[in-house]
């Protein structure tokens, strides 16, 4: 709980000048890489989970990258299913003012909706080709997440 507190306060504190628009829209802002900077915490931090994701989903993957995600109102990602040049891709939570409508799948299983809770997340194994995405827009704040991709290892 410690070490979410402080990424929390990294993160919802850095200067506006460590993001940069993303290029999924002018409402979502990725934080950029700084020395000594969170994002450089934040990578070294995920950096050694790909042992473990590669026993979850039982194939073998590599850490790729982290990002940081701050979406403004607004923002809605449209559903689409993720490339399959990724193996798995985990989001976390980090901090909204509000519960507020996060990631929704659908699945043969029918829709699943997973909130925006600061401290909760998800993964997604890329293979399954599920589509997703919000449907409704981000409201009445500002909102950041974790995004950390896993590569397929040859």
């Amino acid at each position: 709980q410690d070490d979410f507190q402080y990424i929390t306060h990294k993160i919802t504190t850095a200067p506006d000048d460590q993001f940069v628009v993303s290029p999924a829209s002018d409402l979502r802002y990725e934080m950029t890489w700084t020395n000594d900077g969170v994002l450089e915490e934040v990578h070294n931090a995920f950096g050694t989970l790909g042992p473990v994701v590669s026993e979850l989903l039982g194939t073998n993957v590599y850490f790729n990258q982290v990002r940081i995600w701050k979406d403004l109102p607004g923002y809605r990602i449209p559903f689409h299913e993720d490339d399959q040049v990724s193996a798995a891709h985990i989001q976390i939570y980090i901090s909204g003012s509000t519960r507020d409508i996060g990631t929704t799948w659908y699945t043969t299983r029918g829709r699943t909706i997973l909130p925006f809770v600061p401290n909760t997340g998800y993964i997604t194994v890329c293979s399954q080709r599920y589509p997703h995405g919000m449907l409704l827009p981000v409201r009445d704040q500002t909102r950041y997440s974790l995004y950390i991709t896993f590569a397929k290892a040859n």
